[in-house]
């Protein structure tokens, strides 16, 4: 999920459901959930894809995945490159369609810096395999949001004072 912001109003669409990036299809085929965005895209899944590769008892120990992917472990760092890759497609593909200036990154995911940077490397990465997209495409600035984890809730309180006020 997330929010689009245009003009400072966030974009609603005609059945506000503007922002289900979890049901966009980043394969060839649709004939699986395992190819949506909400599934492939999944920062609590790769989270839980490097914890079992690292043979940890918890599954959702998230600093334990982070300091060993800021360690450059290579049992986790492929599993991080490439939900960085999938997230920087999906971004992409946005990009092409909208031309935003810029990606904010919410989450519990998003107080680790690497996330940001990570993302970051893996867009510039396919613009330069893809020369055409690098001379054609503005980058847009890719950042961590203000109220990281938090970011969602302030989201749903500004949509709910927006809609109170609007009914009032």
């Amino acid at each position: 999920m997330a929010g689009i912001i245009i003009n400072h109003q966030l974009l609603r669409g005609t059945h506000s459901q503007a922002g289900e990036l979890s049901f966009m299809n980043l394969a060839d085929h649709t004939s699986t959930s395992e190819n949506l965005l909400g599934f492939s895209g999944s920062a609590v899944r790769m989270i839980e894809a490097c914890a079992h590769q690292l043979g940890l008892a918890d599954i959702n120990d998230g600093y334990s995945v982070f300091e060993a992917i800021e360690a450059g472990d290579s049992r986790v760092l492929p599993i991080f490159e490439k939900y960085c890759a999938t997230i920087a497609t999906m971004m992409l593909n946005i990009q092409s369609v909208i031309d935003i200036q810029r990606f904010v990154i919410g989450g519990g995911i998003s107080v680790q810096p690497l996330v940001v940077s990570g993302i970051t490397n893996a867009f510039h990465k396919i613009l330069t395999n893809l020369p055409l997209l690098g001379k054609q495409l503005q980058i847009p600035e890719i950042l961590t949001a203000h109220f990281k984890s938090d970011a969602n809730l302030y989201g749903a309180l500004y949509n709910l004072l927006i809609e109170l006020d609007v009914a009032a």
